[in-house]
């Protein structure tokens, strides 16, 4: 488990990852910025690859969050909370869950949002996406979120809750 707790976070350029191959769960991470948090051009990884476990959850709290994906390469996830099992066990892990919460959530060039749960298991499911903005939620250019799962199990939920949610440019 990860845990990062500070007036301002801010990730740039760089990566956290607490992911399991072949036991076990992906590993928590926890951002909490007093005053703000940012991602920009950088990845929470908490992946969960050949096992019956689960991929760690993401939450990310402040009063000011901006995740800024990385144009140079589009489809690459600022957060991936994904599991990967491809045996034919059919007890395969979950995606994790990704949280968010602040007042103003804005994400940006790129940003995106992933967990799903990628394997031939019968009850894998991908985690929920939630995002909570008390005054605004943005999504722009070309930013996306994704939950889908390739078993029979299902795709996790995706939650967009505030005063104002704007998505545009292509998002």
């Amino acid at each position: 488990a990860v845990s990062m707790t500070a007036p301002t976070v801010t990730l740039e350029d760089s990566g956290l990852f607490t992911g399991t191959f072949g036991g076990g769960n992906g590993g928590v991470v926890t951002v909490t910025g007093t005053s703000s948090a940012s991602l920009t051009r950088s990845n929470i990884t908490t992946t969960a690859a050949e096992t019956t476990g689960n991929s760690g959850s993401v939450a990310i709290t402040a009063p000011t969050v901006r995740i800024v994906g990385n144009p140079d390469f589009p489809g690459t996830p600022n957060i991936d909370t994904s599991t990967q099992n491809f045996s034919d066990n059919p007890n395969a892990g979950n995606g994790g869950n990704i949280t968010i919460t602040g007042t103003n959530v804005t994400f940006t060039d790129f940003a995106q949002l992933q967990s799903t749960a990628i394997g031939p298991g019968t009850f894998s499911k991908g985690g929920t996406i939630r995002i909570t903005g008390s005054e605004s939620i943005l999504v722009g250019n070309n930013s996306f979120f994704l939950t889908t799962t390739t078993s029979q199990g299902q795709a996790g939920e995706m939650q967009l809750s505030s005063k104002h949610v704007t998505i545009t440019g292509q998002s």
